[in-house]
């Protein structure tokens, strides 16, 4: 499971790289996108003396654009039941100073979250270790949709 990880990690770097990606887009091209943004929660972890605790975790899914975000959002319970039963069954690991592998964890929820869908309508899950608000130093993007359902 590792080495698919890392093999995941190396080619959505490549691709990010890639000469293509540094064409400038005009017009209708330079709409991303969406974006979907889960209320925060507290999810399940072990910190670096194997001892519970709990890390507050912000979600935000990118979905392809074909991806109905109001549908997406009526989904949100089933979502975060997988998201849960995963994050129990393998607790995040904090490293000292509370440092967490976000990218990683992001790619597991991002399989997880296809499974419960039975389809590919996630892109990437993006994982803030902190609650985010119009507040904090990380903000909620004008463009992303916020889900209230539950």
């Amino acid at each position: 499971m590792r080495i698919v990880g890392v093999i995941i990690v190396f080619l959505s770097v490549v691709s990010f790289c890639s000469p293509s990606m540094a064409k400038q887009k005009t017009g209708n091209e330079k709409q991303e996108n969406p974006h979907v943004v889960f209320s925060s929660f507290f999810a399940p972890g072990n910190n670096s003396k194997s001892e519970r605790v709990n890390i507050p975790v912000t979600l935000v899914f990118e979905v392809t654009k074909g991806t109905d975000t109001k549908r997406f959002c009526l989904m949100s319970p089933r979502i975060l039941d997988a998201v849960m039963r995963d994050l129990h069954k393998k607790p995040i690991k904090m490293r000292k100073n509370r440092a967490i592998n976000l990218p990683g964890l992001g790619v597991r929820l991002t399989s997880v979250t296809n499974g419960a869908l039975k389809k590919e309508a996630v892109l990437t899950t993006h994982a803030f270790d902190r609650v985010l608000t119009g507040k904090s130093g990380k903000t909620i993007s004008a463009h992303w949709k916020k889900c209230t359902a539950r």
